[in-house]
């Protein structure tokens, strides 16, 4: 797993980098060399937590440093997969700048550093894309949430009473930082009272496994949270 992983972020890195291993470190060349290292990882029943670092060896720290910056950003929670795993996510955090004065033999070089975790499974299910009226969505939480109204008259002289469901219905729940898109602007129009409080949203989910669903849900509730320390995140609630 991890040679193949290699090789797919020297792909990603380009050719200013040199993607090595850990065991197989030996410094002799212009470019940065980025030295993965693996581990203890976690085994699951049907997927696997692989821990991986990457440690970024450079002459021009603060270029590099951007550069890694703007990779991982989009990198992170990319969808991959191999002959091994029908589903890996990939998850990184932000370079943090390590040292600016690492010695590798007669050199200094700075050092960054970069924490990889892959969620690796044979069969995991899980959210592919995410759209409200056709514009691709990307919230931090997102909870579906099947909601029925059972009725317990009892129909029987039996121990246990059978239940019937009389009513059933979906919400859904995101939560995501405030960006100035067209469905925030149609969510702040309801909430002031700009738009009819009645107004449908279309709201369409894809799946890993190519199923799809998509259907027209109201706007059941919208909070706001304003934190001076964090990102403003806004919540809502879509009942169908």
């Amino acid at each position: 797993m991890i040679n193949g992983y290699k090789e797919y972020l020297q792909n990603v890195l380009g050719s200013k980098y040199l993607v090595v291993l850990e065991e197989k470190f030996d410094y002799n060349t212009d470019k940065n060399v980025a030295i993965l290292s693996e581990f203890q990882g976690t085994n699951f029943k049907t997927c696997i937590l692989l821990n991986y670092q990457l440690m970024v060896l450079t002459n021009e720290v603060e270029e590099t440093m951007q550069e890694l910056q703007r990779i991982t950003w989009l990198q992170n929670e990319q969808r991959l997969s191999t002959s091994e795993f029908s589903y890996i996510k990939q998850l990184m955090t932000q370079p943090i700048n390590q040292s600016n004065f690492m010695q590798i033999h007669n050199e200094y070089q700075g050092s960054i550093s970069i924490n990889i975790t892959l969620i690796a499974s044979f069969n995991l299910m899980d959210i592919k894309e995410f759209y409200i009226d056709n514009e691709l969505q990307n919230p931090t939480t997102f909870n579906i949430v099947y909601q029925t109204v059972p009725t317990n008259n009892r129909t029987n002289d039996e121990e246990l009473n059978t239940t019937n469901i009389n009513e059933a219905n979906l919400q859904y729940q995101i939560t995501m930082p405030i960006d100035n898109t067209t469905f925030f602007q149609k969510c702040r129009s309801i909430m002031f009272g700009n738009l009819p409080k009645d107004t449908s949203f279309n709201i369409k989910i894809k799946y890993t496994d190519d199923y799809v669903f998509e259907d027209n849900f109201k706007l059941s509730s919208n909070s706001l949270a304003y934190e001076r320390s964090a990102l403003t995140n806004q919540t809502y609630t879509f009942l169908k």
